[in-house]
């Protein structure tokens, strides 16, 4: 089964703010997020340095999909937003937008939440649970 091949990987704040910083990588490539989207993510003034900011899925070795999320402030509660996220053609319906999703909820506390999404990202939404906001 492909999913028990999958190995998904999360980048926190710090790991962008590295890159952005530094130059350098760390596992994550232009093609993936870009530097406005991760400069944004990263300098947002509600992430903390250890918060959840992409999960990248890996394939043997080879990137398949994405997500990301926004931190914000509801009250007192920190919650994330859905930014961006792809699965790639090659891999879709085998269940790889699912896991990144599900290990980017964990990952987020729980308190990830969607906003006018694609119907694709809804579909995965409702498979994981996670809260959709309009």
């Amino acid at each position: 089964m492909m999913q028990d091949k999958i190995s998904i990987k999360i980048f926190s704040i710090r790991d962008l703010r590295d890159w952005l910083n530094q130059g350098i990588e760390n596992g994550l490539s232009y093609n993936i997020i870009s530097n406005a989207r991760a400069y944004a993510i990263a300098n947002n003034p509600f992430a903390q340095a250890h918060y959840p900011a992409v999960a990248v899925a890996y394939y043997e070795n080879n990137v398949v999909g994405y997500t990301a999320v926004f931190a914000d402030q509801y009250y007192d509660n920190n919650i994330f937003w859905g930014t961006t996220g792809f699965v790639s053609s090659s891999v879709r319906g085998k269940g790889i937008g699912t896991t990144l999703y599900s290990s980017m909820m964990d990952a987020a506390y729980n308190q990830w939440f969607a906003s006018d999404s694609s119907r694709s990202a809804l579909k995965i939404s409702e498979k994981t649970g996670l809260k959709i906001k309009y």
